[in-house]
This record gives structure tokens, C-alpha cells and sequence, in this order.
């Protein structure tokens, strides 16, 4: 006994009494005093659930003075629930009607009551007056209450029952004696006896005392216990008529409660728990009650009412008007003290730093009653007594989270036991594989995907700086605009493309755009300003169409270790991820908004413990004992299940497998049934006991359609199912690839069919199905068997690489186990660090991909390399390379290099090049180009710029060869050598109208080299034309020069400007003097307004211009015209008189 006394200290949960020192102590100072005012009838004590009513009220009960009577009443025993709503006479129609008002549903643990009609108030109404009128009259007895008319059982003693037989039968023998009854032998008695008459008369008239005296008696104690009967019913014909029909009990017996107050001395009555009913009826009626009983004459005394009140019992103001006075009771615990009031209670039941103060915060945090907190400590006391006995290792913090539970939900904690309930659905093993798939196909999955495509991204944006990879991008936008584009405007200002490339903000202006404003020069050299729709997806695509801008923007600068170090971290954490807790798979995936969890419908405080691993997967553990010998109900039901073929879960749990292995019969292992990951996961792990049962179960594996169940194992445990995929493949490997192929959850299954092969098992099909599976091959790569591993590096060429790996990766390219394609090339760049080298790749073919992706940098170098690997042929790729990268290649200074001058004669014989390219590259001759058949061949546009960028050397062979090509190749030959050979080149005998118009409208040459054009001209070789004629009128117009005398009569005849025409006639009569026959050809060239001049006795008018009076001028200076008047608008000309 004193053993169990040491041990048990628990905490009581009955209400205590609060001392002086107590917080709540002044509430109970307040409810003395409100005792002692006469005029305060009605009582209340407020303050929320668990506040320390119950203990405020005794420890009043402890302090009042003996002249206060207390009566208590509590109604914590009446059912508060929807059953006192219940009526047989509620109609269907009132029961439709609350039922619609009502949704009763589970709120974080605490029930919401239906809303009750008002025949269901009533009727509550009524239950509650019927408890308090119960607790009032049986709390006496009957002699207290003797004219009470509510009957109570009485109570004969076997000493009462013959007391009252022994008085009926005096009674009896008195009437015989009194009235001297002659059958009962009363005279013969007299006779027998020989008692004088005398006598006789005095016994008779004693025994007629006795018997009034016995009937006095008899009638007084019926009137006391049978005086309160009133007629209730009439019975007439079998039907009962009520008499009285009052709806309120307190009505119908006001009489009784006010001669139970008349017959005791309570002066104060303390009701309880009245508030568990959420109405505010009952107030009403009490209140009156008590108006009623301290109003009474009969009672004559002040009878209080103290009632104990929630602090939201009243929604409202209108508390005020049921009491006269009203005290509150600060709670003594809440949500924020509840950490120190946990930690106390622990430390009191020899608990202390058990549980850690952040875990004690945590889980008292939900904690907010103090009778509960109590219970709870109690609990935790009792559980980690008994269960540390049986041997299990127990974590305090996970012992009081379950406690906490088991106090708030109960039946959540209960369903526990029989793998139930929402708390179980949260733990159970179902569970976490579906938070494992989430986990695996979402998340992670996202991770790998988002890691592998940045890592491809920086692959194909690493050799770039961020203006190189915008002038990509700004190339592409440029092929879509117009030859001759060389501005594009950007908030009302021109810019060069160069400009752009150089300023990211201008560059995200212009890709954010819907349209583009760009300039450009027409074959005329006039500007155009027009617009055109850009959609910059579409730049993106035929740049690359696998990475968009912004993502290749921001691999720039990253370093490629930490990339690929992100996609390890994420696959490692895909192949352990089967062995997180619950709450590590919650939080690590942030799974609490999946539907999953949502689904399941825990309560705030339940989440929490979850998230935080309090209650977790080992909650057996704190909730029952552990028995190693027995078989549980559980594992019974299991055995039986697989022994009957009802095909149980395959994750069903077993308690105690070793026991659960003996009682199950070998039959039942040929049955799918016997599929189960625990049995599987023991047999594993000790295979040398359990061997045969082990093949049984894999023979069963490989005949049946086991790919589901083994898909499903392999998350539950990777370990086990990797071993018994393993003996499945040894079995029939054939088999179990078709199988595994056949499933959705294929990669899974054919990773573990590959683990535990052999390279015999690998035929023609799977060889294929490998060559279009690298990354899944990659991926597992480091877990495959070393033969399979050489198998894959050597034999197999694959169609898409990936980083996945990278030291298969480097195997594979070191073997040159790969297709070349736009996605491998790449990868192989990369891996090769050929970026800068291209002859670091293996043979033309790689390089064309290289330069077709342009994945290596751009230089004369490479450039070089290529061509010559090429044999010596400009090939497409290389010119669609140097046409996308040519600004880069204009800033590389190294082409200055003799063995380099084939490589540019080839580039300027290929007219595939679009001209501002070509022309980029002429602006680069270093070496004299030979003037080949092929180069004769080019456009006259590309032959005119390598002309005028000195391209050829200075011969008259080649001056005569440019001249047979077009006229404009010899004028431009001729104008880029004019300084010291163009006397030479204009005698070398080429000169006609086509080369003569060119070097005339060329506007590079000065006025001196004109006039040795012009001199160079012949009648003979060069036919006057339009432009031959203005270009000479406009010469002579300003200065006579040497020149062919016929030319000039063409020249004016043909000349557009008369203004030139006239002023060349004029300085050509000037040096024929007065040769009247040559002054006559001359003036019949001119317009035919100055034919008239050449004739005799006229007088013309000319307009008055500078030219005019030039001519006019020269022509009497050479007396060919008698005279002319200079008027303000003409000019008066009188010619020559006959004579």
C-alpha cells in the first residue's frame, strides 16, 4: 500500500479550494458580499469554459457563514445533446424544418448543435424545469415534506412491518373487547377466566380508549402522508381526461417548490451547468420562479439564486436584464499561459524536462482548459508507467501530443486501436505511398525537369556573353525586316543594331513590342520609315526552339557544377524519399494544399502534432501494449483472409510477423493474397529460414500479373523489391520485362528488370529500346551490375544524351556512342570543350552540326579549320555561320595570316552571301583577289564592291575583263586607280556610251578628271546619249573644255537643261569667232524657240535669264545679230537685215 501511495500523486480533476493568494479568489470576495445585499436576488457567475467557476463556487460554499444555506443543483447529468430535442408528437414538418437549419458537422473538434424549433425549446425548456424540480423534492425526505403530492417510494423495515401488523391486530382484539363480539369467543373468554361483569364493563370501555386513541392515530397520519392528493385524471369508459395541462413544470408545481422552501431553510440555491444548454429561456422562468418564492407569505425569507454562466451563453447586451448582479472569473489558463501551466503540472508528477520546452509550447498551445490539462498530465503519467514496462523506447513529446488527443478527440484516439478514423488515415502506410507518389511525379519530377532544362539552356548559351546573346536575337528580328533595314526605332529614336545589342533595357523595349518601327534604304538610296508585326515567340523558336530567351538570359554566368549537382541532389532525394516521416514528406513538399491531405479532414490541433512528427508512424507504440508470444485480432484476421483468398491489402500491417509466417499454411503462398510487403520484407531479410517460402512466392510473382503489386513494393521498400525482383528476372526474364513493359509504372519496373540483369538477357528489341532511352538508362546507371554498365557505354548508340550522368556521359562520348542531331550536338560541344576549338570534335559531320547550331564560337580560326576540313569548299553551313555571326568575325583581327588567303578567295567567289555581308567581308581584303571565272561570275553588286575595295590588282587586262562584265565594274576599276593611271585606262581603248555615261555621272571624280574624260571622248566610239549630253552641257556650262566638236553638237542637240544647252552654245560660238556657218549649226541644235535667231529681219523675244543674255551676248559679240533690248522680262532680239 505505501508503494502504490508513493506512486500514485495524480492530479484530481474535482474543483479545488482557491486560497486568499488565488487570482480567482476575488470573485469569490464579490459573491460573499452580493450574499450579504438584501436587494440582489439573482446571481451570476460569468467566465469562458475552464475558466474555475466550479472551484470559485466551492470555495463560496466553504466561506459563507452558518446562516447561509446553500442548495446545489447541477444539471451536468441532463443530456445536452439533440436527443432532449426529441418529442414523439413533433411533426414531420417541424423536423424538416430543423433539419434544414441544422448542418451538423465536426469544427475543429467541437460539435455544432442543431438549431431547435420552438416546440423543441419548449420541450428542452420543460426537461431542464423537471431535473431542477427532481433535485428540489427528492432531496428530502418524507418527513420533511410530509404533504408533498410528488409520491416517493417509501421504505418499510422489517421492525415497521411488524410494528404495523401487531398494531392491526391490537386493533382488532380492542373492537372484540369493546364491543364483546360474540364469534370471536370474547364472552367464553370472560366465562373461561371467571372475570365479573364489573370487570367485563371496564375492559370494554378501556379497550374502546385504546381503540379511538389507535383510530386518532391512524387518521393523522393518513391526513399527513396522504393530505397533498389532488385529483389529476378521470377515467371514464377506459379514457383518460387531463384535468390540469400546464406546459411549464415550475407552473404546475409552483405549490410544490414553494412548500419545499416553506419546510427547509435554503437561502441561497446554486444552479450549475444551466449554460450547457445554449438557452436563454430557462433564465426567464427562474427568474420569476424567484420574483414568485421571495414574494410569498409562506416562505417569509430571501431566497438567492447563484447561477454559473459561460461568458457567451448571451449573444448580446441583454444579460443585464436576467440578473441583478454579475461577477467574472479571469481564466486561470489560456492559450498563451498554457506552457507554464503544462510544465508545472509535469514537473509536479515527477515529469520535469521530459519534454522539451519548445515541444511543450507546441502542444500546450492547443491546450485551454485547466480540469483537461490536468487529465492530460495524468494520462502521460499513467501511459509512460505502464508502456515504459514493456520494454519500448518512448519519446515523451510523442507520449503527451497522444495524450492531448485522447483528451480533445477521443474517438479519433479510439479508432486508432482498430486502424480507423482519420488519424489513422493520416499514418497509415496507404497514405504515405500516395505522399510518396505526390512527392515523386510533382515535385520532384518539376525539379528534375526544371534543373535538366536549365542545364541544357547553359549548354547552348555558355560560349555567349548577354550582349552576344542578344545580338542573336536582334539578327533574327533583322532577317525578318527588309534588305537595306539599318535603323530600328525605339521610343521615337534611331538605332543601330549594334546600339541595341549593347543595352539590355532597349533590347526588352523592342521584344516587347507588338510591332516594329525600323528605316531602311531603297535601291534609289532614299530612306523609307515603315512598321511590321513582331512576335517575339516566333524570334525565339527559330533562334532556339527549345529554350526561350529569358531562361538561356539567365543560365549566363552560372556555373555548370552547381547545375548538375541540382539535378544529383534531386534524384537522390527521389531515391529516399521512401523513407521520410510523414510529417518530413508534408513539409518537404509542401503537400498540406494537395487534396490528399485535405481529404482527410484533421482538426487544427491534430495537423499541427503531424506536421511537427508528435504523432507520427510509430503511434502504436503509445497507445497499447506490446506482447511478443500472441497472435493480435488484426493478424488473426489477416492469416484468415489470405488463407480464403480474399486478396487483403498488400500493405496490410502485421504485428507480429515470425508468429504470422507459422500460422500461415504453404497453400495459402500460391495465392496472390499471400502478397504482402511486410512478409516479403522478413522473408528478404532472412532468406536461409524462410527460403522455400521465398520461391513459393516469387514462382507465384512470375506466373501471375504481379507488375502492380511489385510497382508498389518497390515504393514501399526499394531494398526488398530490388532483392525479389531480382530471383523474379533469374526466373523468367522474358517474362517479367513483358510484364513491366505492359504498366504505365514501366520505368520503374524495367530500372529494377535492368539492376538484376544479364547482358544475355539483353536481345535485339530491348538493345533498340535502349538506344531511345539514354536519360532513363543514366539515371540508373550507377546502380547497374559492372557488365551491364560496359554493355551500354560500348554497344549501344544513342539518339538523345543527357547530363543525367556525367560520368556516363563521358564514357559514351569517349566511345563515340551517340547520333549526331540538333539535341545531341550540344551535349557533345560541351563535353568536348570545343567551343573555342573546333577541331576538338571527331571528323566533318560533327563540325557541320557544331557550326549549324552554332555552338562553337565564331573566328577566323575555326572558320578556317572548318574549310579545310570542308576541302577547301564553302559549304551552306559555313555560309549561313559567317551570314549569322559576321559583326563578330569584323572584330577578329586575326585573318591577317598568309595561309588564310585561300580561304578568303573562296569566301569572295561565293555569291551566296547576302550583300551587306559581302560586303562586310570585302571591307576586310588583305590579299589581292584573283579575278577567277567564278569570281566573273558573281553579281555585278558583289563585283562592284570587291572593286571598290580594291580587290584587284591594278592591270589593264583586268580594267578590260571588268569592262566586258559591265560597264560599271570598269568605271568603278577606273575610279578606285584614278590617281595615278586614268590617262593610261582611258587610251586602253574600252571607251563607249555605257562606260562614258558611268565615269560621267560618277560623282567621285574632280572637275579636272572630267575634262580628260570628257577629252578622251570620240565621236566614233562614243555615241551621244541623254545623260552623255547633260553630264558635257553641264561641264561646259561652267568651263569650255577640250572636247570632240560633232560630240558637242550632239550634246547640246540632246541636253535636257536649257540653261546648260545655251550656255554650252554660247562658249562654243565664243571660240568659233565669226564663222556664220558654224553659228548656224549651233543655233539649229538649240530648243526651237532659238531657231529663229539664224533668220533675217526678225525680232524675237527670249526670256530674260542668265543664259539668254549670254547667248545673246556671244552672238553679237560674233556679229551674227544686229541688236537686242534688255527688258525686265525679256530680251528683244532684232537679227541681221537682208541684204
Amino acid at each position: 500500500m505505501n508503494l502504490v501511495k508513493k506512486i500514485w500523486k495524480q492530479k484530481a480533476l474535482t474543483p479545488i479550494v482557491l486560497k486568499e493568494t488565488d487570482d480567482s479568489f476575488n470573485t469569490v470576495t464579490d459573491l460573499l458580499n452580493a450574499i450579504e445585499n438584501e436587494e440582489i436576488l439573482n446571481i451570476a457567475v460569468t467566465g469562458p469554459y475552464g475558466s474555475g467557476k466550479s472551484s470559485v463556487l466551492k470555495t463560496f460554499k466553504e466561506r459563507v457563514g452558518k446562516d447561509v444555506k446553500i442548495l446545489d443543483i447541477s444539471l451536468a447529468t441532463l443530456d445536452a445533446d439533440s436527443s432532449l430535442y426529441a418529442e414523439e408528437d413533433t411533426t414531420a414538418e417541424e423536423k424538416t424544418t430543423a433539419e434544414e437549419k441544422t448542418t451538423a458537422e465536426e469544427d475543429h473538434g467541437k460539435e455544432i448543435k442543431p438549431t431547435p424549433t420552438a416546440k423543441q425549446k419548449e420541450m428542452l425548456n420543460r426537461k431542464i424545469e423537471f431535473s431542477i424540480l427532481q433535485q428540489l423534492v427528492y432531496r428530502k425526505t418524507l418527513e420533511t415534506l410530509p404533504f408533498s403530492r410528488l409520491r416517493k417510494i417509501r421504505h418499510f423495515s422489517k421492525h415497521t412491518i411488524q410494528t404495523m401488523a401487531m398494531y392491526v391486530v391490537g386493533a382488532v382484539v380492542l373492537i372484540a373487547f369493546a364491543l364483546q363480539v360474540d364469534f370471536m369467543q370474547i364472552p367464553l373468554f370472560f366465562q373461561t377466566f371467571n372475570i365479573p361483569n364489573s370487570a367485563q364493563n371496564i375492559i370494554s370501555i378501556v379497550s374502546m380508549i385504546l381503540l379511538l386513541t389507535m383510530m386518532y392515530e391512524t387518521v393523522a397520519y393518513l391526513i399527513k402522508n396522504y393530505g397533498g392528493l389532488r385529483l389529476e385524471k378521470i377515467s371514464l369508459g377506459g379514457n383518460e381526461i387531463n384535468i390540469h395541462d400546464d406546459g411549464s413544470i415550475f407552473n404546475r408545481h409552483l405549490d410544490e417548490i414553494l412548500y419545499f422552501f416553506q419546510c427547509t431553510d435554503y437561502n441561497v440555491v446554486i444552479i450549475e451547468d444551466l449554460d450547457r444548454f445554449n438557452t436563454t429561456d430557462i433564465f426567464l422562468k427562474l427568474r420569476e420562479l424567484n420574483h414568485l418564492i421571495n414574494k410569498s407569505e409562506m416562505i417569509g425569507r430571501n431566497i438567492k439564486f447563484v447561477y454559473a454562466v459561460k461568458d457567451d451563453m448571451f449573444k448580446d447586451s441583454s444579460r443585464s436584464k436576467f440578473f441583478d448582479y454579475i461577477t467574472t472569473v479571469i481564466p486561470v489558463i489560456t492559450t498563451t499561459n498554457s506552457k507554464d501551466m503544462l510544465k508545472r503540472a509535469l514537473k509536479e508528477l515527477g515529469h520535469d524536462k521530459e519534454v522539451g520546452d519548445d515541444d511543450i509550447r507546441d502542444i500546450a498551445f492547443h491546450i485551454d482548459d485547466m480540469r483537461l490539462l490536468y487529465n492530460i498530465v495524468n494520462e502521460y503519467h499513467q501511459y509512460t508507467h505502464r508502456l515504459d514496462k514493456s520494454g519500448q523506447l518512448l519519446e515523451p513529446k510523442k507520449m503527451l501530443a497522444m495524450m492531448t488527443v485522447k483528451n480533445y478527440y477521443p474517438h479519433d484516439f479510439s479508432e486508432l486501436h482498430n486502424r480507423k478514423g482519420r488519424l489513422y488515415d493520416i499514418l497509415s502506410p496507404q497514405t504515405k505511398r500516395k505522399f510518396v507518389d505526390i512527392a515523386i511525379n510533382k515535385r520532384i519530377a518539376e525539379r528534375i525537369k526544371q534543373a535538366e532544362e536549365q542545364l541544357a539552356a547553359y549548354d547552348a548559351t555558355c560560349h555567349l556573353q548577354e550582349k552576344e546573346l542578344r545580338l542573336a536575337y536582334l539578327v533574327a528580328i533583322y532577317e525578318k525586316l527588309p534588305n537595306g533595314t539599318y535603323a530600328i526605332i525605339i521610343d521615337n529614336a534611331e538605332y543601330k543594331i549594334s546600339q541595341i545589342a549593347d543595352d539590355a533595357n532597349l533590347f526588352e523595349k523592342l521584344i516587347s513590342k507588338e510591332e516594329v518601327e525600323y528605316i531602311y534604304s531603297d535601291f534609289n538610296y532614299r530612306e523609307r520609315r515603315y512598321s511590321q508585326d513582331l512576335d517575339f515567340r516566333d524570334i525565339e523558336n527559330k533562334v532556339n526552339e527549345h529554350f526561350t530567351y529569358r531562361l538561356r538570359l539567365e543560365q549566363i554566368g552560372r556555373d555548370r557544377g552547381k547545375l548538375e549537382k541540382n539535378i544529383q541532389d534531386a534524384l537522390l532525394e527521389r531515391q529516399r524519399i521512401s523513407t521520410y516521416t510523414i510529417s518530413e514528406l508534408l513539409e518537404k513538399f509542401d503537400l498540406y494544399d494537395d487534396e490528399c491531405f485535405k481529404s482527410i479532414g484533421l482538426s487544427d490541433m491534430e495537423e499541427d502534432f503531424v506536421r511537427h512528427g508528435f504523432i507520427a508512424e510509430d503511434y502504436n507504440d503509445y497507445i497499447a501494449y506490446f506482447y511478443p508470444d500472441i497472435m493480435s485480432l488484426a493478424d488473426h484476421q489477416l492469416c484468415l483472409d489470405m488463407k480464403l483468398n480474399r486478396k487483403p491489402a498488400y500493405d496490410s500491417p502485421i504485428d507480429n510477423i515470425e508468429l504470422f509466417l507459422e500460422e500461415l499454411p504453404e497453400t495459402a503462398l500460391r495465392y496472390e493474397s499471400a502478397w504482402n510487403f511486410y512478409i516479403l520484407d522478413y522473408i528478404v531479410k532472412h532468406s536461409s529460414r524462410w527460403y522455400r517460402t521465398l520461391r513459393l512466392i516469387v514462382k507465384t510473382l512470375t506466373l501471375e500479373d504481379s507488375a502492380n503489386f511489385l510497382y508498389k513494393y518497390y515504393q514501399f521498400n526499394e531494398n526488398g523489391a530490388n532483392a525479389v525482383v531480382k530471383l523474379c528476372v533469374n526466373e523468367d526474364s522474358e517474362g517479367m520485362w513483358e510484364k513491366f513493359y505492359a504498366t504505365k509504372e514501366q520505368n520503374t519496373l524495367l530500372a529494377l528488370w535492368l539492376r538484376n540483369c544479364k547482358t544475355e538477357f539483353i536481345d535485339h528489341s530491348r538493345h533498340m529500346w535502349m538506344k531511345d532511352n539514354y536519360d532513363f538508362i543514366a539515371y540508373i546507371y550507377n546502380l547497374l551490375p559492372k557488365e551491364i554498365q560496359v554493355y551500354v557505354t560500348t554497344k549501344v548508340h544513342y539518339n538523345e544524351l543527357t547530363h543525367t550522368n556525367p560520368n556516363m556521359l563521358d564514357l559514351i562520348i569517349e566511345n563515340g556512342r551517340y547520333i549526331l542531331n540538333e539535341h545531341n550536338m550540344p551535349i557533345i560541344v560541351n563535353n568536348k570543350k570545343a567551343k573555342d576549338d573546333i577541331t576538338k570534335l571527331d571528323g566533318l559531320e560533327e563540325m557541320k552540326w557544331a557550326v549549324k547550331l552554332e555552338l562553337v564560337t565564331i573566328s577566323w580560326h575555326n572558320v578556317y579549320k572548318f574549310f579545310k576540313e570542308s576541302d577547301n569548299v564553302v559549304s551552306d553551313e559555313l555560309i549561313k555561320w559567317i551570314e549569322n555571326n559576321i559583326q563578330k568575325l569584323c572584330k577578329d583581327d586575326n585573318y591577317k595570316i598568309d595561309s588564310y588567303s585561300d580561304l578568303f578567295q573562296s569566301l569572295y567567289e561565293v555569291s551566296n552571301f547576302s550583300d551587306a555581308v559581302y560586303k562586310k567581308l570585302c571591307k576586310l581584303v588583305y590579299w589581292f583577289v584573283d579575278l577567277t571565272n567564278a569570281v566573273l561570275d558573281l553579281p555585278i553588286s558583289k563585283l562592284r564592291m570587291l572593286v571598290q575595295f580594291g580587290a584587284f590588282e591594278y592591270n589593264l587586262d583586268t580594267l578590260k575583263s571588268l569592262h566586258e562584265k559591265d560597264a560599271i565594274l570598269s568605271c568603278e576599276y577606273i575610279f578606285f586607280y584614278k590617281k595615278d593611271h586614268l590617262s593610261e585606262m582611258l587610251e586602253v581603248g574600252i571607251m563607249n556610251s555605257s562606260l562614258a555615261e558611268a565615269l560621267l555621272i560618277h560623282t567621285g571624280f574632280d572637275t579636272q578628271e572630267y575634262e580628260m574624260i570628257v577629252g578622251a571622248l570620240t565621236y566614233d566610239d562614243v555615241p551621244v546619249t541623254r545623260v552623255i549630253a547633260n553630264k558635257i552641257c553641264a561641264l561646259q556650262a561652267t568651263q569650255f573644255s577640250v572636247c570632240d566638236e560633232d560630240l558637242l553638237y550632239d550634246a547640246i542637240k540632246l541636253c535636257e537643261d536649257e540653261h546648260d544647252a545655251v550656255f554650252t552654245a554660247g562658249r562654243l560660238i565664243t571660240k568659233k569667232g565669226d564663222d556664220e556657218s558654224v553659228i548656224n549649226t549651233i543655233i539649229s541644235n538649240l530648243p526651237d524657240i532659238y531657231h529663229a535667231l539664224s533668220e533675217r529681219d526678225k525680232q524675237i523675244k527670249l526670256r530674260n535669264t542668265d543664259y539668254n543674255r549670254f547667248l545673246v551676248e556671244k552672238l553679237k559679240d560674233a556679229d551674227y545679230i544686229s541688236s537686242y533690248t534688255i527688258k525686265k522680262r525679256e530680251i528683244v532680239v532684232n537679227t541681221k537685215q537682208e541684204n
